[in-house]
């Protein structure tokens, strides 16, 4: 059985915490940029018409999947330290 060293567990932590909640920031931020932009707007900046439904939908699921996988990390938290825990294998 290979060994495998401390810095490598700490590397593959963090790769699974990145991947998990990177899609997540990342959705905060274009809802941020987003929030003032969902009208169409005339050539002086005025709005017009209604919201954009269907980019404000996208959101919303792309943020629910995202804080899907914030949770499913969070809830993997535990059980990654405890395999990686050399006194909880002994």
């Amino acid at each position: 059985m290979a060994t495998v060293t401390p810095a490598a567990d700490k590397i593959s932590y963090c790769r699974i915490c990145s991947i998990c909640q990177t899609p997540y920031y990342v959705l905060q931020w274009v809802a941020v940029a987003k929030q003032h932009d969902t009208t169409d707007r005339d050539e002086q900046g005025a709005r017009v018409g209604p919201p954009v439904i269907s980019q404000l939908y996208v959101l919303v699921v792309a943020n629910m999947f995202s804080q899907i996988l914030v949770f499913v990390s969070s809830c993997c938290n535990p059980i990654i330290y405890g395999l990686l825990n050399e006194n909880f294998r002994m």
